[in-house]
């Protein structure tokens, strides 16, 4: 909550436009009160939910597992001890410790640090299949526009992660690939559909108060949220470079090396 509390000040005072902001990911501060109201808590809860993780028990298996980014990345290790969970640093994690981080140095302007990405992206990210697999196609398509080819729309970004959720639930069994299909490419497709739907309404509408409940009714998609993500986590581990031009994002690759080693992995 004090780095958050630092990066919200800072990038309040420097004017830092959204898609540079390094706050976006954390717990809104509450210094200016003092006291953390409902809301605040749900979002911290979440937030400490998502990275650092929490005891998820599957609704059809019953099995239990620890669920987070942390865990995801491969950066901690779970067991159970006189039937509690023991969370401690796995080898990986221990060697991602000793790395210098700049904003614990008091650098606002950098997240992590040039080793820090690398080693993220070359040895945690390939811990995730499906993950490494979106990045791989999305630095090929980034790579394209920068030798000429029109800038890289949503839609094609979309189209990318689809690809490849899809090629990688053939390798799975038919009860995993119906889920996948089912929660992310289905609902995807009717919502997409509604969304259209949506917009061509608003284009016809006249009242403002009218659009924006029609704003309010327009939903991101699994697949959009699958490509935000992945975007803003590859823009993060300073890969591509993301900047927002009258309302548009462009991306261009930033780190030529790291892409391409993650290209060979």
């Amino acid at each position: 909550m004090e780095i958050s509390k630092k990066l919200f000040i800072f990038e309040k005072d420097e004017d830092i436009t959204r898609e540079h902001r390094k706050s976006t990911g954390l717990p809104r501060p509450y210094y200016q009160t003092g006291k953390m109201n409902p809301f605040q808590g749900l979002r911290e809860k979440r937030y400490k939910d998502r990275v650092f993780g929490k005891i998820v028990r599957n609704r059809i298996t019953g099995d239990v597992s620890f669920e987070g980014l942390l865990m995801a990345l491969g950066l901690i290790r779970v067991f159970a001890r006189n039937k509690k969970a023991k969370i401690t640093l796995s080898e990986i994690g221990k060697k991602f410790c000793l790395f210098e981080n700049p904003m614990f140095n008091d650098s606002l302007t950098t997240s992590l640090s040039k080793d820090e990405c690398g080693f993220l992206a070359t040895k945690c990210i390939p811990k995730r299949p499906l993950e490494l697999k979106i990045i791989q196609n999305v630095i090929n398509i980034i790579k394209e526009t920068d030798h000429g080819k029109t800038q890289v729309t949503p839609c094609e970004l979309d189209e990318v992660c689809t690809t490849a959720i899809l090629e990688y639930v053939k390798s799975k069994d038919a009860k995993w690939r119906d889920k996948i299909k089912s929660e992310i490419i289905d609902r995807t497709e009717r919502l997409d559909a509604k969304n259209k739907s949506m917009i061509a309404r608003r284009s016809l509408s006249t009242s403002d108060q009218d659009r924006r409940e029609i704003d309010r009714e327009i939903k991101q998609t699994p697949i959009e949220a699958c490509r935000i993500g992945t975007m803003g986590r590859i823009s993060e581990l300073g890969i591509v470079e993301w900047d927002i031009e009258s309302g548009r994002s462009e991306y261009t690759i930033a780190d030529e090396k790291l892409a391409e080693s993650i290209k060979k992995l």
